[in-house]
């Protein structure tokens, strides 16, 4: 029973993990938790599967480990998924501007007192510079704030240290430093 419970948790615990990279990954920057969170799941993951293995060899149940292993290829292949999906970070962001950027468009002059859901971002705050949209949409570590641009004429206008770089079309991924 406890076995079963383990690898149940073992699984729940590798889809959350799941989730949290996908969002981080293809949002236009990450917390300094979530990039704990991501970089230290795929070690934690393995730790459990050790342990969960050693505790039920040391109960005599050899017989069960080979459903053990059967039982925790799901949380394997989440993360497994997840670690190939790191590597392709920015083309989810670009499907990810791809799919919300009509709605992010017709935001235009409107302004809002907390986030709001905008196509598939939490935007915490937006701003227009000139012909440009800022959609503040990510902390970046510790002080910045990252998030996209939606700039028609070209590249956007840096203020203070920003920078800048191309995801597709008039689109930028944006982070406002410090």
């Amino acid at each position: 029973m406890v076995g079963r419970l383990t690898v149940i948790l073992i699984n729940a615990a590798a889809a959350a993990w799941l989730l949290v990279a996908l969002e981080a990954l293809s949002d236009a920057g990450m917390s300094v938790l979530q990039s704990l969170a991501i970089f230290y799941g795929v070690p934690v993951f393995l730790v459990l599967w050790v342990v969960n293995l050693v505790v039920f060899l040391r109960h005599g149940k050899p017989r069960g480990v080979r459903r053990l292993l059967v039982a925790c290829v799901p949380s394997l292949a989440v993360v497994v998924v997840g670690v190939l999906l790191s590597n392709v970070g920015s083309s989810l962001l670009r499907w990810r501007v791809a799919l919300s950027a009509s709605a992010l468009e017709k935001t235009g002059d409107e302004t809002w007192e907390r986030p709001r859901l905008v196509g598939l971002f939490v935007v915490y705050e937006k701003s227009r510079i000139g012909n440009e949209l800022r959609f503040t949409t990510a902390p970046c570590h510790i002080l910045d704030e990252c998030g996209i641009v939606f700039s028609p004429d070209g590249p956007p206008e840096p203020v203070g240290e920003d920078s800048f770089y191309r995801v597709e079309g008039a689109w930028w991924n944006w982070r406002d430093s410090w």
